[in-house]
């Protein structure tokens, strides 16, 4: 996997979500595609953390329950979720991502 991924969050306030290290994550529920695998060191992150996941079979449905209030951000593959963004842009509350959040397998956080 070379994609980059990015986290999405519903844009509820004027500041992007940001985060340094994994423990940021630790007290947000993550939204994840049923059997996508993010990479050793998130797994690794997921289990050492205790990250709190809530799965959806279809990206889709990944972006459609984030917009409805659970979980609190999403990780999503770069070019799957720039085309599907483009829809959901017209519905409330609108979705961001952080763009420090530019994250791949090599290059998540330690």
């Amino acid at each position: 996997m070379s994609e980059p991924f990015y986290i999405y969050s519903p844009a509820r306030s004027a500041t992007a979500f940001e985060w340094h290290n994994w423990q940021d994550l630790k007290n947000h529920i993550l939204g994840l595609s049923s059997g996508f695998y993010y990479g050793q060191a998130f797994h690794h992150a997921a289990r050492q953390y205790h990250f709190k996941t809530h799965e959806a079979k279809t990206d889709f449905q990944l972006i459609k329950i984030l917009l409805g209030g659970r979980p609190d951000l999403i990780i999503l593959n770069k070019t799957v979720a720039e085309a599907m963004l483009r829809d959901f842009q017209a519905l409330p509350p609108a979705m961001t991502n952080a763009p420090d959040w530019d994250i791949n397998p090599k290059g998540w956080p330690a």
